[in-house]
């Protein structure tokens, strides 16, 4: 069981596909933002169009935009009926795409819809280039019970994964857009993996062949991350997977 919170500086193919019309689940992460000139927009979507970041809660609703309740609650209905607004989750929202100043990046609104989380597993692997399958979903390891939201921007997925240190091996990212979100390394997405998916690997070659992982990739892993990942978990099935991967690599 995971003894504290610690923040470090450091697809699978029958993942659910949104039918949503914004859905967008690629490498770069990106919602792409369009330009909107000449179109009158919602007085709610045009404060948060001024914001530092299109994603927003009822609370920043309340902080920002003067009225009543009731008269707040009637422009956001506004807007979302109007493709403006999307709501997300209960209490969060977002500008839809085309009335973002900036891209919102997937990565950063997944830890914005349930955490403590960290990109992992499917979406980790990929966006490391790992792996070559397309992914439909946006894969989170959770510190809470396992979720799965379906948003207008996609599917949002997220496990649970006991370990000692949730954010080992997790890196505090920033883009060029200003967005921030926490991603595993290669390695510890791919030991998240296995015990989400409650595989009995043993060696590195299974994965490698399950999942077409270019093996030139592997040779940045060193061992101290895979002994340092051996002592974060406690399942047994990750352990000797570790164990199996470390006896192949270089110290």
């Amino acid at each position: 069981m995971p003894t504290h919170i610690s923040h470090s500086d450091y697809v699978h193919k029958d993942t659910l596909t949104s039918r949503r019309k914004h859905s967008i689940f690629n490498r770069n992460s990106h919602i792409p933002a369009i330009s909107v000139k000449n179109k009158d927009m919602n007085r709610l979507t045009k404060q948060f169009f001024q914001a530092p970041t299109g994603v927003f809660t009822q609370s920043d609703v309340a902080a920002l935009v003067d009225g009543t309740d009731f008269s707040r609650h009637g422009l956001l209905k506004r807007a979302m009926s109007a493709g403006e607004i999307l709501n997300i989750r209960r209490g969060l929202y977002c500008l839809a795409p085309e009335f973002q100043k900036k891209p919102i990046s997937v990565y950063s609104l997944a830890q914005r819809i349930y955490g403590p989380s960290y990109i992992s597993m499917e979406t980790a692997l990929s966006h490391h280039g790992w792996t070559p399958e397309a992914v439909y979903a946006c894969t989170c390891a959770s510190f809470g019970n396992s979720k799965e939201f379906e948003t207008p921007l996609g599917v949002f997925s997220y496990k649970r994964v006991p370990q000692h240190t949730f954010f080992h091996s997790v890196q505090r990212c920033n883009d060029e857009n200003g967005n921030v979100f926490f991603m595993a390394s290669p390695a510890k997405a791919l030991v998240d993996y296995l015990y989400v998916h409650q595989l009995k690997w043993t060696r590195i070659d299974e994965p490698i062949a399950s999942l077409r992982i270019d093996e030139d990739e592997l040779a940045d892993v060193k061992a101290e991350e895979l002994k340092a990942l051996l002592d974060n978990y406690s399942n047994g099935r990750v352990k000797r997977f570790l164990t199996g991967w470390l006896g192949e690599v270089k110290s």
